[in-house]
C-alpha cells in the first residue's frame, strides 16, 4: 500500500480500523466521544494514489465517501457539533469531520444512529401535553398549600376554632417581637408564630410591656397583642355580669366561663394555687384537706364590667377588691370590732352569714334566722339541740340542694347513694361547717354582726302560690311542731 495509505493508517492508531477512527460508526460505545459515532474506513475505501475512491454501480457496499475541496467545506458553528440537540434537524446528507481535521459527507440518512432515529419519531404535540399536565398538577398544589397556610392564619389570628385556654405569661423587660412570639407559641396562646409577627408587624403595635399576663387562646391577635402593650385598655369587648348573692364558687365559675370572662378549669386551678395580696387573704385558714373551697364566701356579689377573656387572676382580684370594699372597710359594718366583740374570727363571721344567705332570702328576717343560730350555739342544751345548727343548706355543700348533687357528673352512683358533706353538715355536728357554703350579702353579714336578741331556737318556713315566704319562729320542739302541724 502507497505510503499515503500507510500515513492514513498511522492516523487511524493502534485500533486500527476501529481504533481513533473518523467519528460517524453505528457503534457509540466504541467512539471516545459519546455524543458521536465512529465511521469504520478501510483500505478498499481509497485508490491508489490515496484519494477516496468514488462509488461505481458495481460497488455493493453500505456506504461511500466523497472527499470534498477545502474551499467546499461549510463552517462548523459550536451548536452544531453535538448531533444529539434537538434543535438539529436531521437532513438527508450529514457533514462530519475527522481528528485530523478533515470534512466527510454522509450522504444516507439510515446510517444514523438509532437513538437519534427514534428522538425523531416522537411526536412534539404529545412531549408538550406531558408539560402542560405537570405544571397544572404543581400550580394546583402551591395553590392548595397556601390556602391551606392562609386558611389556619386566619383562624389562628381570630381564634375561630381553638378552645377557650387561659395561661399566665411572663414577658421580660425589653423583650422584643420574636421573644414574645417565642412565648406564647411555647404557651400555646399562637400556634402560628409567623403569622402572629406578620400581623403585629403589620400594625406596628410592638411596644410590649414587662411584666405577667393572663392571656387566653382563644383571643384573637388583637386582644393580645393589646394585653401585651396596653394593659389598662386590653380589651376590645367589654362584657357586664351580674353574680348574684348567696351562689357559691362552683355558680361563680359556670357564670364567668358562660360569659367568656375566664375558663372555669383555670378559674379552680387559680383559686387553689394563686396567692393574692390582700391582707384578709392571709386569715382565710388553709385547711385544704377539710374545705372544699379556699375562696368560698370571698367573692362578693355584685354587678362587674369585665373584658372579654380578662382571665381567672384578674376577675378573681376584683370580686375579692368588692369584698374588701363593701365588707370588710363598710363603715356601717364595722366589721373587725363587731367581730371582736363577738369573739368570732372573720372566716367564722362569713361562715354564719353564708348559712343565713342560703337559709333566708329575705333581709327583713335574716337577723330573727340568725338569732336561732346564735341561741343554739350558747346553749348547746337547750332541748336537745345539742348545739347543732341543723342547717338542710349545709347538707349538699359544695351542691345547692340534693337535686343538684344528684345531677352532678363528678359523682358516681354510689357516691351519690353514700353521699355526705362530713365537714359542711351541720345535721351531724354541733357548731360552725369548716368554712362558709356560698357568698353571701353585705345583708346576711349585717345579720351575722348584728343578730335580733330572741329566745328562738327552731323557725320554719312555707312559701305560697303566689311565692311569698312565711316565717314561724318557736322556742322549743313541741311549738315548732305545732307550727309544722298548723302552717305546713
Amino acid at each position: 500500500m502507497s505510503s499515503n495509505n500507510n500515513n492514513r493508517n498511522n492516523n487511524r492508531g493502534p485500533r486500527g480500523n476501529q481504533g481513533r477512527g473518523f467519528y460517524g460508526d453505528l457503534n457509540p460505545q466504541q467512539s471516545a466521544d459519546p455524543n458521536r459515532f465512529v465511521v469504520n474506513i478501510s483500505d478498499e475505501d481509497y485508490e491508489s494514489d490515496g484519494s477516496p475512491r468514488r462509488k461505481t454501480g458495481n460497488d455493493n457496499r453500505n456506504q461511500r465517501y466523497q472527499r470534498l475541496a477545502p474551499q467546499d467545506r461549510p463552517v462548523q458553528k459550536k451548536q452544531d457539533q453535538g448531533i444529539m440537540r434537538r434543535d438539529i434537524p436531521v437532513s438527508r446528507t450529514r457533514v462530519i469531520t475527522s481528528r485530523a481535521g478533515e470534512k466527510y459527507e454522509i450522504p444516507e440518512e439510515n446510517n444514523l444512529p438509532p437513538k437519534l432515529l427514534r428522538r425523531q419519531q416522537r411526536n412534539p404535540k404529545s412531549r408538550g401535553c406531558i408539560v402542560s399536565v405537570v405544571y397544572a398538577v404543581i400550580v394546583v398544589s402551591i395553590s392548595a398549600l397556601l390556602a391551606f397556610y392562609l386558611i389556619v392564619g386566619i383562624n389562628d389570628m381570630f381564634g375561630l376554632v381553638k378552645e377557650p385556654m387561659e395561661v399566665v405569661v411572663t414577658i421580660e423587660k425589653d423583650a422584643d417581637l420574636d421573644e414574645v412570639t417565642r412565648i406564647l407559641e411555647e404557651n400555646g396562646v399562637v400556634d402560628y408564630p409567623f403569622f402572629f409577627k406578620l400581623y403585629a408587624s403589620f400594625t406596628m403595635d410592638d411596644d410590649f410591656k414587662h411584666g405577667e399576663f393572663t392571656l387566653n387562646a382563644k383571643s384573637d391577635y388583637d386582644m393580645i397583642i393589646r394585653k401585651l402593650t396596653r394593659p389598662s385598655t386590653a380589651d376590645k369587648s367589654v362584657v357586664k355580669v351580674t353574680i348574684p348573692e348567696g351562689l357559691n364558687l362552683e355558680q361563680i365559675a359556670e357564670i364567668l366561663e358562660e360569659n367568656c370572662v375566664c375558663e372555669k378549669e383555670a378559674f379552680f386551678n387559680t383559686v387553689a394555687t394563686y396567692e393574692y395580696k390582700w391582707d384578709f387573704y392571709k386569715d382565710i385558714p388553709k385547711d385544704e384537706e377539710k374545705r372544699v373551697y379556699k375562696l368560698e364566701g370571698y367573692l362578693f356579689p355584685d354587678t362587674y364590667s369585665f373584658y372579654i377573656w380578662e382571665g381567672s387572676v384578674s376577675a378573681i382580684n376584683r370580686l375579692m377588691d368588692g369584698f374588701d370594699i363593701r365588707i370588710l372597710r363598710n363603715e356601717e359594718l364595722n366589721f373587725k370590732s363587731r367581730a371582736a366583740e363577738l369573739g368570732m374570727t372573720m372566716d367564722e363571721i362569713i361562715t354564719m352569714a353564708s348559712i343565713i344567705e342560703r337559709e333566708v332570702p329575705d333581709p327583713d328576717e335574716m337577723k330573727n334566722v340568725a338569732s336561732v343560730f346564735y341561741n343554739r350555739m350558747k346553749n348547746p342544751d337547750h332541748e336537745g339541740t345539742g348545739g347543732k345548727l341543723q342547717s338542710d343548706a349545709t347538707m349538699w355543700y359544695p351542691y345547692i340542694n340534693r337535686e343538684a348533687m344528684l345531677a352532678s357528673d363528678k359523682l358516681t352512683d354510689q357516691q351519690k347513694k353514700d353521699w355526705s358533706a362530713d365537714n359542711y353538715d351541720t345535721t351531724k355536728f354541733a357548731g360552725l361547717p369548716v368554712g362558709p357554703i356560698c357568698c353571701p350579702s353585705v345583708n346576711a353579714v349585717k345579720a351575722a354582726l348584728y343578730p335580733n336578741d330572741t329566745n328562738y331556737y327552731f323557725f320554719f318556713t312555707k312559701q305560697d302560690d303566689d311565692g311569698t315566704i312565711h316565717y314561724y319562729y318557736a322556742n322549743n320542739y313541741d311549738e315548732h311542731q305545732n307550727n309544722v302541724r298548723t302552717y305546713g
